[in-house]
């Protein structure tokens, strides 16, 4: 997302700030052109990225660390101190 959307579009956007100034920048006209859309969509190949290599190992770790901790409190609720 850094290298496919920010940062190509935050130097484009610069680069139009210092030629035509900081309103036309931040303008319909300018968010809404189509290299500016374009660079916005390729933010779909970082997210994708993203949720690939981030969020779906997570979860992953999180139901299987889940499935230990239900082992052992079952384990526990059968556990009879000696008296």
């Amino acid at each position: 997302m850094i290298f496919l959307d920010l940062f190509p579009a935050g130097i484009w956007q610069f680069k139009t700030v210092t030629e035509q100034g900081l309103w036309y920048a931040r303008s319909s006209a300018f968010i809404e052109s189509t290299g500016f859309q374009t660079l916005t969509w390729l933010r779909i190949i970082g997210g994708a990225l993203f949720t690939l290599g981030g969020v779906i190992p997570l979860m992953w770790f999180v139901t299987r660390s889940g499935r230990g901790l239900k082992k052992n409190e079952a384990s526990l609720a059968s556990f009879q101190p000696p008296v």
